[in-house]
C-alpha cells in the first residue's frame, strides 16, 4: 500500500532536499559582515614612553594593546623593526596571540645601540588590521671583547701585539687602547692606541738578581725615568737600598742611554755589595705637536701675516717654522692651502714631522668706487662725464642709468653705476649711486582758475613761479600772455622774475573797455581789403570780438554842395564877377569844413562778451612753462 505522502510520477528523496536548498538561499542571500576598524598601540616596559634608554643586558617588555573599540581577544600580533618596510624574516622581532585581556607580549634583551619598534595586528574575519605608532629605544652600555696578546722577535727584540675583537651578534671596530704589563716583575710595558699600529718593547727576561743582566726597555718620547725603567729587583726578600744613575725624574738624551744601579744590602754581615749593574735603555726621539686651526676666511687683497701664520707646537721647545706661502703673500680668491714645515732646533732628541697644511678661504673683494655728487644742472642739460665720472680702484667697465646723452627731469634725479672688474676671480660686481639737483623752475595759478569781469572791468590773477631742485631760480624768468580778447590791456606785476629770486608771486592785471571812438580822416581813407561790406578781414581780427559796422563817409558833403550852389547862383545875378570869385571860395571852405567836422567813421571799442582761455607762458632761455585760465567777460 503506498504512502499517504507519496502521489504517482513523484521520488520521496525531492522532499528531503527542499529544505536544505531553501537554508543555503537563506545563507547566500544573507549580507556579508565588514571588518570592524581596529586600534593598536604598543608600549615598551619598563620605560612606558614613546623613547626611552635602558642600559646594557636590560630585558625590554613588548606589548600591544588591540581594540574594537573594545578589547579584542582574538587574533596575532606582529613586533617589527619599524626602519624596515616590511615585517619578514629580520626584521620581524617575533609574534603573540591576544589574550583575553586584549594584549600580546614578548620580552627579549635588545642589542647596544638605536632602535625603533612597531606593532602589527593581523586582520581577522571581524577585525581589519592596524599598525601601532612608533616606539624609540636606546641601549646604552660597552660591547663585550676579546683581547689576545702575540710575542714576536728574539731575546731583547720582542714584540707584543695585542688584537681586540668585538662579540656580539653587531659588527663593529673596538677603539680605545691597550695596556701591556709584565706581570712577573711588575710594571708598565706601555699602552699603545688600537689601529695605530703596534708599540714595540723589549721584554724583561728573569727577574733581578745580583749578577744578572737584564734586558733593554725602550720608554716613550720625553719621559722621565720612573719605576717603569728603574725597576730592579732582588731574590727573595732580601731588604736593602737600591740606588739609580740617573735617578729618578731625570729626562734621558734620545738614543742609547745606560741606566745603572748599586744594591747595597741591609744585612752586610751576611751579604756582600755586588758590582754595579747596568742596563740600556733606548730613548725614541720626541714627535713635536704642531697645532694649527684654519684660519677665519679674509677678502682678496690682504696680505698673509701672522693672524694666519700662526702654528704653534707643544712646550717651550726651540724651533723654526717656514710658511709657504710666506707672510706678506697676497693669496688669490677661493680656496687657499697654508703649509708650515717645522724644524726642531734640537734635531738630536726630536725628529722633524711631516709638514702640516690648512685651507684658507679667501672671499672675492669688492671694489671701491670713488664717485663724488656732481654739481647741480639746469634742466635741459644732457648727461655727459661732468656728471657721470666715477672711478674705481681696479681696471673694469662702467654702465651708467641715465647713459650719456640722457636730459633728467627736474628736481632730484639718482644716478647709479654698475663696475664689472677686468678681474672677475678676484673682484665681485659693484654698483653705486649719487643724487643729481636739476634745477628748473614753475608757473602756476595761486587763485580761481576762472575769473568773470563786466566789460570795462578788471581781472586780476596771482601767479607764482617757483625754482625746481633749488630754493632760487637759477635764470631770470619772462612772461608772455596770449588768448586775450580784443580791446583788452594787461601788466604783470613784476614785469619779469630775476636769477636767485625765491618762490615770487605775479599778479596779472587785465582791463577790458567798453566805450566808442572815432577814426580820423586818413583812417577812413586808407581802408585794408576786405572791408567794403562793413566787416573786418580774418586776418585782421586775430583775437575773439566783435566790430561796428562801417558808417558812411562824409555825411555833410552834399548838404554843402547844395548850399555852395546857392550862393553862386545868387552870387551872378547880384555880384556878377567879383561875386562869383567869393563865391567859388566859399564853397571850397563849406565842402572842407563839412568834410573834416562831420565825415568822420564812429566805431566801438568795447570788449565783446563771451568766455576766453588765457594762457600765460614764462620763460628761461630754451626752457618753456604754461599755465592756462579762463576769463569770462559779460555786459
Amino acid at each position: 500500500m503506498r504512502s499517504g505522502c507519496s502521489s504517482k510520477g513523484q521520488k520521496p528523496y525531492v522532499w528531503i532536499l527542499f529544505p536544505a536548498i531553501l537554508a543555503m538561499a537563506a545563507v547566500l542571500a544573507a549580507p556579508v559582515a565588514q571588518a570592524g576598524a581596529t586600534t593598536t598601540t604598543l608600549g615598551l616596559s619598563p620605560c612606558g614612553v614613546p623613547t626611552c634608554s635602558v642600559s646594557s643586558g636590560t630585558a625590554v617588555t613588548f606589548t600591544a594593546t588591540v581594540t574594537n573599540p573594545a578589547a579584542v581577544t582574538l587574533g596575532t600580533v606582529m613586533f617589527c623593526n619599524a626602519a624596515a618596510t616590511g615585517c619578514l624574516n629580520q626584521n620581524l622581532i617575533g609574534q603573540a596571540q591576544l589574550t583575553p585581556a586584549g594584549t600580546a607580549v614578548i620580552r627579549l634583551v635588545p642589542g647596544i645601540g638605536s632602535h625603533s619598534y612597531k606593532a602589527i595586528f593581523i586582520a581577522t574575519t571581524t577585525n581589519a588590521t592596524s599598525t601601532s605608532s612608533t616606539q624609540t629605544l636606546t641601549v646604552t652600555g660597552l660591547y663585550p671583547t676579546t683581547t689576545t696578546i702575540t710575542p714576536s722577535g728574539s731575546a731583547a727584540n720582542y714584540t707584543l701585539t695585542g688584537t681586540v675583537v668585538g662579540t656580539g651578534s653587531y659588527s663593529f671596530s673596538p677603539t680605545g687602547s691597550v695596556s701591556f704589563a709584565d706581570t712577573t716583575n711588575p710594571y708598565s710595558l706601555g699602552s699603545p692606541t688600537l689601529g695605530a699600529g703596534t708599540l714595540a718593547q723589549n721584554v724583561p727576561g728573569v727577574p733581578y738578581a745580583a749578577g744578572g743582566t737584564p734586558q733593554n726597555v725602550s720608554v716613550g718620547d720625553g719621559t722621565a725615568l720612573s719605576t717603569a725603567q728603574l725597576n730592579a729587583t732582588v731574590a727573595g726578600s732580601l731588604a736593602g737600598m737600591f740606588v739609580y744613575s740617573p735617578a729618578a725624574g731625570t729626562i734621558p738624551a734620545a738614543g742609547i742611554d745606560t741606566l745603572s744601579v748599586i744594591f747595597t744590602p741591609t744585612d752586610t754581615t751576611d751579604y756582600s755589595t755586588p758590582a754595579p749593574v747596568t742596563v740600556a735603555l733606548t730613548v725614541n726621539k720626541a714627535a713635536p705637536a704642531i697645532t694649527w686651526a684654519a684660519p677665519a676666511a679674509i677678502t682678496y687683497g690682504t696680505a698673509l701675516s701672522t693672524t694666519q701664520l700662526n702654528a704653534t707646537v707643544a712646550g717651550s721647545l726651540a724651533r723654526t717654522f717656514v710658511y709657504s706661502p710666506a707672510a706678506g703673500t697676497i693669496p688669490a680668491a677661493g680656496i687657499d692651502t697654508l703649509s708650515v714645515i717645522f724644524t726642531p732646533t734640537d734635531t738630536t732628541d726630536y725628529s722633524t714631522p711631516a709638514p702640516v697644511t690648512v685651507a684658507l678661504t679667501v672671499n672675492k673683494a669688492a671694489p671701491a668706487i670713488t664717485w663724488a655728487a656732481p654739481a647741480a644742472i639746469t634742466y635741459g642739460t644732457a648727461l655727459s662725464s661732468a656728471q657721470l665720472n666715477a672711478t674705481a680702484s681696479v681696471a673694469g667697465t662702467f654702465v651708467y642709468s641715465p647713459a650719456a646723452g640722457t636730459i633728467p627731469a627736474a628736481g632730484i634725479d639718482t644716478l647709479s653705476v654698475t663696475f664689472t672688474p677686468n678681474d672677475a676671480t678676484d673682484y665681485t660686481i659693484a654698483t653705486a649711486t649719487v643724487a643729481l639737483t636739476v634745477e628748473s623752475f614753475s608757473v602756476a595759478l595761486s587763485g580761481v582758475p576762472t575769473q568773470t569781469v563786466t566789460d570795462g572791468g578788471t581781472a586780476t590773477i596771482d601767479l607764482s613761479v617757483s625754482p625746481v631742485g633749488s630754493t632760487t631760480l637759477p635764470a631770470a624768468v619772462t612772461l608772455t600772455v596770449t588768448g586775450l580778447p580784443a580791446n583788452t590791456t594787461y601788466t604783470f606785476t613784476p614785469t619779469d622774475v630775476p636769477a636767485g629770486s625765491p618762490a615770487t608771486q605775479v599778479k596779472l592785471v587785465i582791463e577790458t573797455s567798453n566805450s566808442q571812438t572815432s577814426d580820423s580822416q586818413s583812417a577812413r581813407n586808407i581802408e585794408p581789403p576786405g572791408y567794403a561790406l562793413g566787416n573786418p578781414p580774418a586776418w585782421a581780427s586775430p583775437l575773439p570780438g566783435t566790430y561796428p559796422a562801417r558808417q558812411r563817409p562824409f555825411p555833410f558833403l552834399p548838404l554843402g554842395f547844395a548850399i555852395a550852389a546857392c550862393g553862386v547862383l545868387h552870387g551872378l545875378r547880384r555880384f556878377k564877377a567879383l561875386h562869383l570869385g567869393f563865391a567859388m571860395v566859399a564853397l571850397a571852405a563849406i565842402t572842407i569844413v563839412l568834410g573834416g567836422c562831420s565825415g568822420g567813421v564812429a566805431s566801438s571799442t568795447t570788449t565783446a562778451p563771451g568766455s576766453y582761455v588765457i594762457t600765460v607762458t614764462a620763460t628761461s632761455g630754451t626752457q618753456h612753462e604754461s599755465t592756462t585760465f579762463t576769463l569770462v567777460v559779460q555786459q
